[in-house]
């Protein structure tokens, strides 16, 4: 998972939600409920970049800790 300062930025449950929501909106049909949870995803995920990044220089963030550390368990 993504970490900075020891503390979780990326939260499974969180993005599970956001998901749900965007699913749900096409599955209704409501084209801009579907925008606006999209948009919502969009900038949750910007925010946590922006926070895990805030003090850190881009070389110093290897691409093995953007990844969720039980990814192989996701895929069995």
């Amino acid at each position: 998972m993504l970490v900075g300062n020891s503390r979780q930025l990326l939260d499974r449950d969180t993005i599970q939600a956001q998901h749900t929501a965007i699913f749900e909106a096409i599955r209704d049909q409501d084209a801009e409920r579907a925008c606006a949870r999209l948009l919502d995803h969009v900038t949750h995920l910007d925010e946590v970049r922006t926070q895990a990044l805030a003090d850190r220089r881009a070389r110093e963030v290897p691409i093995s800790s953007l990844l969720p550390q039980d990814r192989d368990a996701d895929t069995q």
